[in-house]
């Protein structure tokens, strides 16, 4: 069976996405091979037969702006951290999605571990939301007090969402509005390949609802 040439054109850029990311020189993509899937014709059998335009979120503006970074395994660690910290060079409050942000890494020292997150954060900060999960497991009590302790230093406004129901790690950045998905949670950034992707605003807006329900229900 000969396939649609909608669904040809797809394979082709994932093949050739493929390609480019098992070659040695990719370090970081840029969303172009998507712009070729921003508008399909779809065949409507609901509106007699006519075709209609299919879009998805990363349509025009969002393409021209959005940039993925690919932190390429184990050594990266610096670099995803340098990454993230320009994206909240201007921030003046952060919402952290991240259920094991508080346990630290595995392999490192707590002091170090909280070290990072200090140099991470800048001056410009005034409130931290943290959704975490609740659950000891997910938690180093060393590292949770150190924390504290940063905030109360330098008199940032913390507080702290136990929750379960958030799986992806999403940082969101204000006043400039700005939500990035991060593929790992902080605590293994750089030990295996994942992307931090900046949100498109429909996204942010729909997921930030989301959250809005978990304070809601948090404080019922």
């Amino acid at each position: 069976m000969k396939k649609k040439p909608e669904k040809e054109l797809t394979l082709n850029i994932l093949r050739n996405l493929v390609t480019e990311m098992e070659s040695d020189s990719f370090d970081d993509i840029s969303i172009r091979g998507f712009s070729s899937l921003i508008s399909i014709s779809v065949y409507d059998h609901g509106s007699g037969g006519s075709r209609s335009e299919a879009r998805c979120n990363f349509s025009k503006e969002d393409c021209a702006k959005i940039r993925s970074e690919l932190l390429v395994g184990a050594g990266s660690k610096n670099q995803a951290i340098a990454y993230l910290k320009e994206r909240l060079k201007e921030a003046q409050k952060i919402i952290i999605c991240d259920p094991y942000f508080l346990k630290g890494y595995n392999n490192q020292q707590p002091h170090e571990y909280i070290s990072t997150i200090d140099n991470l954060i800048t001056e410009k900060v005034m409130e931290i939301e943290l959704f975490v999960n609740g659950d000891s497991r997910y938690l180093n009590d060393t590292i949770a007090s150190a924390f504290n302790d940063i905030c109360e230093n330098r008199k940032i406004k913390v507080t702290y969402w136990k929750t379960d129901k958030i799986h992806d790690r999403v940082w969101i950045v204000s006043p400039e509005d700005k939500g990035y998905v991060v593929g790992t949670s902080f605590n293994g950034l750089g030990n295996k390949c994942a992307f931090i992707l900046e949100l498109p605003t429909d996204d942010l807006v729909t997921f930030s609802k989301e959250l809005e329900s978990i304070r809601k229900s948090s404080n019922a």
